[in-house]
C-alpha cells in the first residue's frame, strides 16, 4: 500500500515529468500520468499541497486543450515553472504559497476563506 508521503514524491516525479515534455516540445505528453494519480490523490489521506498539486495538473491539461485562452495571467511557456514549483513543495513537504497557483487552484473553501481574512484586514494561513 502507497503511504500518503510515497503518494506526494511520486506525483512531483510526475509533474517534473510533464514539465520535461512540455518544454522538449512533446506537449500531448503533459497528461500522461494524469489518471493514474487522479483518484488516487483524491481519495488518500494526503496533505492539502498533493490537491493543490492536482487541480493544477488538471488546469494544464485543459489549457492545453484549448490552444491555452483560458487561463488568464498563464501563458504557454508558465506551465512547466508552476509545475516545479508544486514539485518543490511536494519534496520539500511545504505548503504551496505561491499567489499565481494558490490564487487559481486552491481549493473552493479556502480560497473563500482567505478573502472573508483579507477582507477584515489580514491574511491567514488555513
Amino acid at each position: 500500500m502507497t503511504t500518503g508521503r510515497s503518494l506526494e514524491l511520486e506525483l512531483a516525479e510526475a509533474l517534473l515529468a510533464a514539465a520535461e515534455a512540455h518544454e522538449s516540445g512533446r506537449v500531448a505528453d503533459v497528461e500522461n500520468e494524469y489518471e493514474e494519480f487522479e483518484s488516487r490523490v483524491w481519495t488518500a489521506d494526503i496533505p492539502l499541497r498533493a490537491k493543490i498539486a492536482l487541480r493544477l495538473w488538471d488546469g494544464w491539461i485543459d489549457g492545453r486543450n484549448h490552444d491555452w485562452r483560458y487561463y488568464e495571467g498563464i501563458a504557454e511557456s508558465d506551465w512547466p515553472r508552476l509545475a516545479r514549483l508544486v514539485a518543490d513543495d511536494l519534496r520539500s513537504q511545504r505548503d504551496v504559497t505561491d499567489a499565481t497557483i494558490l490564487g487559481r487552484f486552491d481549493l473552493p473553501q479556502r480560497k473563500a476563506k482567505r478573502r472573508w481574512w483579507s477582507r477584515r484586514g489580514g491574511e491567514r494561513a488555513v
